[in-house]
């Protein structure tokens, strides 16, 4: 029971479709990217935000039309979820952004000259031309849609069918974790602390059985990011 190969492959479909079509009705912008916190970036990631929304609601549709047994919660009290996600977001500053520190130290050692990437969200948020409105905006699309969209894709689609396929749980886990690492591609010293983020949320999937807290935890390791941006700039673009 549960979703199977072929809801995965439509919703990857899904995913992929926005992307196709920005390419093909907006070539000049994907040529010419615009610099983060510009006029025609905001509007473009307003787009992608929609389309996450999209792949995000056919990914929830498909987890409650095709049930497996994790979408049966061990637990449904509100304080144990309370005390998942509490756990499961200290756990997360304990071992990822030590990691993300030794990634940059190492990073520095062996390529002092070069500089490391910073995510686009963040340099929009320290150069935005929307003003307060592209806080809003960020703050909606880091803090909500990102966790939920990819918490419900993969965290529940991909992890479900992985396990049904193999029946193998922490195979699926690494596997989950590992797929979610490198989607972070473009900051290479983001993988390692991602991959382990994402170890830790789909062992919380396995152990709770429910999609809540996966999504809780991701939103406020999300907020905790945003929020040393815009508390302390200065030492954002240092770090960066």
């Amino acid at each position: 029971q549960g979703p199977g190969v072929e809801h995965l492959l439509l919703i990857v479909a899904h995913f992929l479709l926005p992307g196709a079509l920005i390419g093909i009705f907006l070539r000049d912008a994907v040529a010419n990217p615009p610099e983060p916190g510009a006029h025609a970036w905001h509007i473009m990631h307003s787009i992608g935000g929609v389309s996450a929304l999209l792949v995000g609601g056919a990914s929830a549709a498909v987890l409650i039309g095709y049930p497996s047994f994790l979408a049966h919660p061990r637990r449904t009290s509100v304080r144990a979820s309370s005390v998942a996600v509490i756990a499961g977001v200290l756990i997360a500053f304990f071992l990822c952004f030590p990691q993300l520190y030794a990634a940059k130290s190492l990073w520095h050692t062996f390529s002092p000259t070069t500089t490391q990437p910073t995510h686009s969200v963040l340099e929009a948020l320290q150069n935005s031309e929307w003003g307060g409105w592209g806080t809003v905006q960020l703050l909606v699309s880091t803090v909500v849609i990102a966790p939920l969209v990819e918490e419900l894709l993969i965290r529940g689609l991909l992890l479900g069918v992985l396990w049904r396929l193999t029946g193998l749980t922490w195979f699926s886990i690494f596997a989950t974790a590992t797929m979610f690492g490198f989607m972070h591609m473009q900051q290479p010293q983001d993988v390692v602390p991602l991959t382990t983020f994402g170890i830790l949320l789909a062992y919380v999937r396995f152990r709770t059985r429910g999609i809540m807290p996966c999504i809780m935890i991701h939103a406020l390791f999300n907020l905790r990011t945003m929020a040393f941006v815009l508390l302390n700039p200065e030492m954002a673009r240092a770090a960066g």
